[in-house]
């Protein structure tokens, strides 16, 4: 690459965005770069509008029952809710001082601990035979915590981080009052949709549900394209990152499981809820509120490297829990059904 195109993660090694990455005043008066056509759309219109239907299909999601099982696995959810609160943002600060990568990219990190789990994560605790009960309930509470959460870690972990940016001062009250908006009126409008035509939600859910994740992968794809000379440069060193990222973030949902005392199904349900991060919710506060879409630059990568583990990882589950119950049942019968068994 020449040395007069400098890339964004490299001009994001600068406590302030040099010159360079700003292309016009506008740009530089948001304290970030000027984003490219294709990208300008995807911030006014895509989106909002992905992120709306995203929220409005996990309200579909939800019945009265996911909330009521929270007094069913009491400590497990409060634990996993915590965990999520500060022991995630903890390890990502503990991953941030131990490889030291660009601000941008740190900044990044942060956001994506922050953000809510994704909705992919109740997928992936399906394949991987988990309690996907549970890991729709850990969802449910905490996407309701998050319009608090969200802004107070972020905010908590640029600080911590000593992470310097023009132009970032997360505006704590107000981020509350838009992620209000955001997150849970789309999320009602699913509940109600599934209360008054329940047939009709039930019977469209998996096109609704195709349609989110094509939304989400055409505004991560468009992202990726806008941005691919600047991606190029250090595209494998934000992998690994990312790489690391999701490991602990699953490990360390493993242990909380572990530590609450709980069966495998619900282990499995709590560390996917923890590994998977809503890459919709971090577009939102990046280009929409915080208006730094190249902080999106982990949260794209992120999203591909997240991809390509769990899919190994949900198979390595499923045949750990087939081994462990052929173990268990020497003669080939079938195991208790439940999701409590160890």
């Amino acid at each position: 690459m020449p040395d007069e195109a400098p890339t964004t993660i490299a001009c994001a090694h600068e406590e302030d965005m040099s010159p360079e990455c700003n292309s016009s005043p506008a740009g530089r008066d948001a304290g970030g770069y000027t984003p490219a056509p294709v990208l300008k759309v995807l911030v006014e219109v895509g989106v909002p509008a992905a992120t709306f239907l995203l929220m409005m299909l996990v309200g579909i999601e939800l019945t009265p029952a996911d909330f009521r099982r929270v007094a069913l696995y009491p400590g497990t959810v409060v634990a996993a809710t915590l965990g999520q609160v500060f022991l995630l943002p903890l390890l990502v600060s503990v991953l941030i001082m131990a490889l030291g990568p660009p601000p941008v990219i740190a900044a990044g990190m942060i956001l994506m601990a922050a953000c809510p789990p994704a909705i992919l994560s109740s997928v992936y605790i399906s394949l991987a035979g988990g309690d996907t009960a549970l890991g729709v309930t850990l969802n449910a509470v905490f996407d309701l915590l998050s319009v608090v959460s969200l802004p107070l870690v972020l905010a908590g972990g640029l600080s911590v981080n000593a992470i310097q940016l023009s132009g970032i001062r997360p505006p704590i009250l107000m981020m509350m009052g838009q992620l209000l908006f955001l997150l849970l009126l789309p999320t009602g409008v699913g509940m109600l949709l599934r209360r008054r035509f329940p047939e009709a939600a039930e019977g469209h859910r998996a096109l609704l549900q195709g349609v989110s994740l094509g939304a989400l992968i055409a505004l991560v794809g468009g992202f990726l394209w806008s941005q691919a000379r600047f991606l190029a440069a250090a595209f494998w060193d934000t992998a690994a990152v990312a790489g690391l990222f999701t490991g602990t973030a699953f490990l360390s949902g493993w242990g909380i499981g572990r530590a609450c005392g709980v069966g495998r199904a619900a282990r499995h349900a709590v560390a996917f809820v923890f590994a998977s991060r809503s890459v919709a919710i971090a577009m939102v506060v990046a280009v929409t509120l915080l208006r730094r879409p190249e902080f999106l630059l982990f949260g794209t990568v992120f999203f591909l490297t997240h991809t390509a583990l769990m899919l190994p990882a949900v198979a390595a589950v499923r045949w750990n829990s087939s081994r462990a119950a052929r173990v268990r049942l020497p003669n080939g019968g079938s195991p208790p059904k439940g999701h409590h068994g160890k």
